[in-house]
């Protein structure tokens, strides 16, 4: 998160829960917990709770991480409830990890201070104006990424404590020198493989399932067909920038504006040249003579573009006679920079000029002073600033006024929408995860979903969505969560069963490759019935992209060739797909000093991290966890 605070504020809760958890750690003991709002919380660990509202908000900021992410193809991903169900799953099984390490975190007596939060909040550059920490600057940004300064102060704690934690236990790992050997040639290694792609869709098509199998399949994994809790909602979206599209700023405002903010529209000095340049290349001496042998040339009276075009080495410059068209202090490098801001007049030609692209002689085309650019080149910019300027003030006036009356009026939104002027909006069946899109925040979901906000069914109070946008909204009914009948989604769960039964197959028919794989004939009669193919994967790194990830993963998992045999394995991938391996070589290439160095660099760090794992292994055969749901 802190490294998003950096790049201007955006996305800022995601890398502060990632910070967290340095680790991400095979999910276990969670049953079929999906987040269903039955109970005042999620889980559970050695008495303390973790609530609904923590797992809902922690969940959401997931998704929000992965849509930002993966756009799109996150969208798809959504719609699977398979999917859906192990998010939630890993998102919890963080959570439970994140209290565990908190609790021996107390345990050991490891703590942070308020001035040590304080200190460190002051430093991020996130929320630094001029290099002076801003509190109106730190707000909006915890106000847009739906977080309150002290839920803030609360997860910088955290990783401040986690930070000790590590330090405490694990910051004296090394490494020795034949560690380094072993582990630079087994990160250096390749190895070379036949392997056949069993697809699981290569069965389905077969496959014939009864409504009693289907039945079945449907009372075994009711989680898979879980209806989200819903609720229909009126809500009033105030949003300064349609109220800016609304106002209309008439010619005479817009040039007043200009004139008595003239000193935001100079233009910058600026200036026009054209330059040749000869590239250093292997020998740099050469290139100088060269530029100093066309200066001379040029002090004779050459034609500058003539000699640009055949001699420039800038080729797209040199089409044009060395032309660089215009631009101002601090564009180019220094050295050229200075050169051609220190002519004096248009047609002044410079000596030779060093910069790290080569030797540049420059000639000065043009010079613009600072000047008052004419109204109609800036009108646009300047009609859309008052219009942003009024809006906003406009924004902050209705604001008041739709927070005074939704407290008048606590029942309704309707009188409240035509006394302003405003659009009333209704959409019903919202769950968490479909919110209407102009709404979709965390500080949306948190108020809608709230206990009172559902019992009460009454206005809730402004929504600070962003520093441009306000809402009020009302739950007018609710749906509690609950299992889908089954004549609604009969097929649905036929088509889970149908290729649950397909990957079984394709994972069976993978064993029965693996297990002649040194039997040509039969091997190749397998093949043959299924139309599949064997391919050849040569010198495959660890950290090979082009091949299934496990594929790579597995075939370094492989016992080595001996005795002209190769072994065989049959894998299945997270995708229901199935893979059979046959290795043929293992090339063992020499591990270069880069490598050595990386290695001592990084791996204390990455034995810290699985002694992090292991604790956590630990803490959670000791602890007493349980889940609602």
């Amino acid at each position: 998160m802190l490294e998003k605070i950096q790049e201007g504020g955006q996305g800022l809760i995601i890398k502060i829960i990632l910070c967290l958890i340095i680790i991400s750690f095979a999910l276990a003991g969670i049953g079929s917990y999906l987040g269903s709002s039955g109970g005042s919380y999620a889980a559970k660990v050695n008495g303390e709770t973790i609530s609904e509202a923590e797992f809902q908000q922690a969940y959401q900021q997931q998704r929000s991480q992965m849509q930002q992410r993966y756009g799109s193809a996150f969208s798809q991903l959504a719609d699977n409830p398979q999917y859906i169900a192990q998010l939630k799953q890993g998102v919890l099984a963080r959570l439970v990890n994140q209290k565990l390490i908190d609790q021996e975190s107390e345990k050991l007596g490891i703590a942070v201070s308020d001035k040590q939060v304080e200190d460190n909040i002051k430093n991020m550059d996130a929320f630094k104006q001029n290099g002076k920490f801003d509190n109106a600057l730190f707000l909006q940004r915890l106000q847009s990424n739906g977080l309150t300064a002290v839920r803030f102060s609360q997860l910088i704690r955290t990783d401040m404590q986690n930070t000790q934690l590590q330090q405490a236990l694990f910051e004296s790992q090394f490494v020795l020198n034949n560690e380094v050997k072993q582990l630079g040639n087994l990160q250096a290694q390749t190895r070379s493989f036949h392997y056949v792609h069993v697809p699981e869709e290569n069965f389905a098509g077969t496959i014939k399932v009864s409504d009693k199998e289907v039945k079945a399949y449907y009372q075994q994994h009711q989680e898979q067909f879980r209806s989200p809790e819903t609720v229909d909602i009126n809500y009033i979206l105030l949003d300064a920038k349609s109220i800016a599209n609304s106002i209309n700023v008439t010619d005479e405002q817009a040039k007043q504006y200009f004139h008595e903010h003239a000193d935001q529209y100079q233009l910058p000095v600026q200036r026009h040249v054209a330059h040749i340049l000869i590239k250093p290349g292997k020998d740099p001496q050469k290139a100088q003579a060269e530029a100093e042998k066309l200066e001379k040339e040029l002090k004779n009276g050459a034609d500058f573009a003539t000699l640009a075009k055949k001699y420039s080495q800038d080729q797209f410059s040199a089409k044009k006679g060395g032309d660089l068209d215009w631009f101002q202090k601090g564009v180019m490098p220094k050295a050229f920079d200075k050169a051609a801001f220190g002519l004096a007049k248009v047609g002044d030609i410079s000596g030779v000029v060093k910069t790290k692209y080569g030797y540049h002689i420059i000639k000065l085309l043009g010079v613009q002073d600072s000047k008052l650019p004419p109204f109609a080149r800036v009108k646009d910019k300047i009609v859309k600033k008052v219009q942003q300027d009024q809006a906003m003030t406009k924004f902050y006036d209705v604001s008041q006024k739709l927070n005074n009356l939704t407290y008048e009026s606590p029942d309704s939104l309707d009188e409240t929408a035509k006394k302003l002027g405003l659009k009333l909006e209704t959409a019903k069946g919202v769950s968490r995860d479909n919110l209407p899109k102009d709404i979709d925040s965390q500080q949306a979901i948190e108020q809608i979903f709230s206990k009172d906000a559902i019992e009460k069914q009454q206005n809730s109070p402004i929504i600070n969505l962003s520093p441009e946008q306000a809402l009020v909204v009302r739950v007018t009914g609710h749906k509690a969560a609950s299992v889908k009948p089954f004549d609604k989604v009969k097929e649905d769960a036929k088509q889970a069963l149908v290729t649950e039964k397909a990957i079984q197959q394709a994972q069976d028919y993978a064993n029965k490759l693996a297990s002649v794989a040194d039997k040509s004939a039969e091997f190749d009669k397998l093949l043959q019935a299924q139309n599949l193919k064997l391919q050849r994967a040569s010198d495959v790194a660890r950290n090979d992209q082009k091949l299934d990830q496990q594929v790579v993963s597995e075939a370094f998992t492989m016992a080595h060739p001996k005795d002209g045999k190769h072994p065989a394995k049959a894998i299945k991938t997270a995708t229901g797909d199935a893979f059979v391996i046959t290795l043929d070589q293992i090339n063992q290439p020499k591990v270069d000093d880069n490598l050595k160095q990386q290695i001592l660099k990084q791996w204390p760090s990455q034995l810290a991290n699985e002694d992090y794992r292991l604790l956590l292994d630990y803490l959670k055969s000791k602890a007493d966890i349980s889940y609602n749901g």
